[in-house]
């Protein structure tokens, strides 16, 4: 799907918007055609200036392939009223965070959004 979306072009609306996508078999966390479009959308448009078409590609595989890990290692969570959760995760060897808001749907957690935030390295003495 990322690969097909990645293709479209900025605001085409995905057939059946609505529709779920179960991310991860142990966990009931999922991402709407539209959510999931709008991830790959935004993302491509931010990452548009310093990487290739491929390297834009492999991130957004790499961030979907991290939102397990993300929501049961989180290094940050928020609370946002009424039903948003807010779950961050620094990533090392990518000199990123990953940031994922959720949202509470009739006992399931639901993607609204995906974001990428570059790590504040530290400096040494």
């Amino acid at each position: 799907m990322i690969k097909r979306y990645y293709k479209m072009s900025y605001g085409v609306i995905v057939d059946r918007p609505r529709d779920l996508i179960k991310l991860h078999n142990s966990y009931d966390i999922y991402i709407s055609n539209r959510a999931l479009k709008h991830f790959v959308e935004s993302r491509k448009y931010e990452m548009k200036e310093s990487f290739s078409d491929e390297d834009i590609i492999n991130n957004l595989f790499y961030a979907i392939d991290r939102v397990v890990v993300t929501y049961t290692d989180f290094d940050k969570i928020e609370f946002k009223e009424p039903d948003r959760i807010i779950y961050s995760k620094n990533y090392t060897e990518i000199n990123k965070s990953i940031r994922i808001v959720l949202q509470v749907v009739q006992n399931r957690l639901e993607i609204c959004s995906i974001h990428f935030q570059k790590s504040k390295n530290k400096k040494s003495p």
